[in-house]
């Protein structure tokens, strides 16, 4: 069990390598951050605008969606992962490849269902290539979000 003192000194530690690393890759980071928070928002986007199942009426509801995400991010405190601490370009890496399988497994069913009828052997053969990716993107987008948690409040000088 580690004792406040270590606590305290591994804080000291990751603060001083925090203030190592350029603004801009700091800045790169808390992008990646904020993309991940509005996931729920791009999911409704994707959904309302080529399955068209809220119309497009209802769009305001994902504008609503996205400020209340943005401004959530901006109210939490700043933070960084292990990772990043230790080595941003591999967790700026991570975060490419949990954003594309993200969008994969967001965008792929509607822009395939998209153009095609509910009785169409194309549509019935997109949902089970769907059916088959999912479980693997989902696997990717946890394994990539464990290892890129942001747990390292920034600490102000």
């Amino acid at each position: 069990m580690q004792t406040q003192k270590d606590k305290i000194a591994e804080a000291l530690e990751y603060g001083k390598a925090l203030a190592q690393i350029p603004k801009n890759l700091k800045r790169r980071y808390q992008l990646h951050r904020l993309i991940r928070l509005n996931f729920p928002t791009l999911t409704a986007l994707a959904y309302c605008l080529t399955l068209n199942y809220l119309g497009m009426d209802n769009l305001y509801l994902v504008a609503l969606s996205a400020i209340v995400c943005t401004l959530l991010f901006l109210i939490l405190k700043r933070k960084y992962s292990n990772l990043f601490i230790k080595n941003p370009e591999k967790s700026d890496t991570i975060f490419a490849v949990e954003h594309f399988a993200t969008f994969a497994l967001i965008f792929y069913l509607p822009i395939t269902l998209s153009g095609k009828s509910q009785h169409n052997d194309g549509a019935i053969g997109a949902f089970g290539v769907f059916l088959l990716l999912t479980p693997i993107l989902i696997i990717v987008i946890a394994a990539c979000i464990y290892h890129n948690q942001s747990v390292y409040e920034e600490l102000k000088e």
